[in-house]
């Protein structure tokens, strides 16, 4: 169903009563007639329901994730027991990848967390320091490692970028990582070259990644 008709469909059964459901439908329609103006009043009847610091921080934290977040993540993250219900609600508008991570895929819900929680910087920033910690704390996959840089990439941290690269099993599952699978995978050099595109200069991180001896062959394409 298209986004309209889904949170159409879902206002209706949460909010109106089968007597006056014509009448208060019609109201509704004139206040949220568009798809935007309805996502945003279907997550303001969320942050009613559950508070809005559990739904800002909730949805702020999976737009946040590069690939996306599992429930046991969200779980990790926000520590509040209404995420399973909020996901719940929030359900179809997810898409569900083969780990299991959640992302939003429609525009409409995309703008709209962007618009409604996600204009402070440093409240975006923080949220992304917690994605960075979860995902640096967990057992290093193609996954955990990949989503743990690009969080690094995206505030901008190359400091701390050089140190979490730096190390040898960080870098050798870089470069043979997949992040839509658990162990390791094929490699993929163009997203370790974006990764790493934080430095001006490659020189000290590829030297340093030279003492380690880890393979020539996927450090030529990258020193160019």
């Amino acid at each position: 169903l298209p986004v309209f008709a889904r949170i159409l469909y879902q206002e209706i059964i949460e909010r109106f009563h089968y007597d006056d459901i014509k009448e208060k439908l019609v109201e509704h329609l004139k206040q949220t007639g568009t798809p935007e103006r309805l996502v945003i009043a279907f997550l303001r009847r969320l942050s009613a329901r559950f508070s809005e610091a559990v739904v800002k921080e909730s949805l702020a934290l999976i737009h946040c994730a590069q690939y996306g977040l599992t429930l046991e993540d969200l779980r990790a993250l926000v520590r509040d027991p209404r995420v399973d219900e909020l996901t719940y609600m929030l359900n179809l508008e997810f898409r569900v990848d083969n780990l299991a991570r959640m992302t939003f895929y429609h525009r409409y819900f995309i703008d709209a967390i962007c618009n409604q929680f996600c204009l402070n910087e440093a409240f975006v920033r923080q949220c992304r320091l917690k994605i960075f910690d979860l995902f640096a704390a967990k057992k290093p996959n193609g996954a955990s490692v990949l989503e743990a840089a690009h969080q690094l990439f995206s505030l901008g941290d190359r400091h701390r970028m050089f140190s979490y690269l730096a190390d040898f099993k960080t870098a050798s599952i870089l470069f043979a990582g997949s992040p839509y699978q658990d162990a390791e995978g094929d490699a993929d050099p163009y997203r370790v070259l974006q990764i790493t595109s934080i430095f001006p200069d490659r020189t000290p991180l590829l030297n340093q990644w030279r003492k380690q001896k880890i393979g020539k062959e996927n450090l030529l394409w990258l020193a160019v």
